[in-house]
C-alpha cells in the first residue's frame, strides 16, 4: 500500500494538462491501489474491468498519436504527389495550374493539420 501512496504522490505533481498519458497512468495507478483495499469479489470484478478499460484508452491514446503522424504524412505524400505531376513533361498550362492548385491545398491541409496537433499535444512528433 506504500508504493501505491508513493506513485500517487508523485503522480499528482505531474502536469496533467500538458501530458494526457500521465493522467491515464495516475488513474491506472488509483485503480492499482485500490484493488487491495476492497476484498469482496463483486468489486473484485468491477476493478478488473475498469483496469481493462483503462488498457484500452492507453491503447488508444498510442494509436491517436500515431494517427495524427499518419494524417500529415498522407497530405504530405500527395501534395509530393502532385508536385511530380506538375514536372511532366507536355502537360497543358490549364492542367500545370489545376496541379499547382491541388499541391498547394495538399501542403496546405499538412502545415494545418500539423500545427494543430503540435497545439494539442506536446508528445507530438511532426514529420514535417
Amino acid at each position: 500500500m506504500v508504493l501505491g501512496r508513493q506513485n500517487a504522490n508523485a503522480d499528482a505533481n505531474a502536469n496533467f494538462a500538458q501530458d494526457p498519458a500521465s493522467l491515464l497512468e495516475c488513474v491506472c495507478n488509483f485503480l492499482h491501489y485500490l484493488h487491495y483495499l476492497t476484498v469482496p469479489e463483486v468489486k473484485r470484478v468491477h476493478w478488473l474491468r475498469a483496469r481493462a478499460q483503462c488498457h484500452c484508452w492507453k491503447e488508444e491514446l498510442a494509436l491517436v498519436g500515431l494517427e495524427m503522424v499518419w494524417t500529415v504524412r498522407y497530405f504530405l505524400f500527395k501534395s509530393n504527389w502532385w508536385e511530380s505531376a506538375l514536372a511532366t513533361v507536355g502537360i497543358t498550362a490549364s492542367t500545370a495550374a489545376y496541379a499547382g492548385r491541388k499541391k498547394a491545398m495538399w501542403r496546405h491541409l499538412a502545415l494545418m493539420a500539423d500545427r494543430q496537433y503540435q497545439h494539442v499535444t506536446n508528445s507530438y512528433n511532426s514529420p514535417m
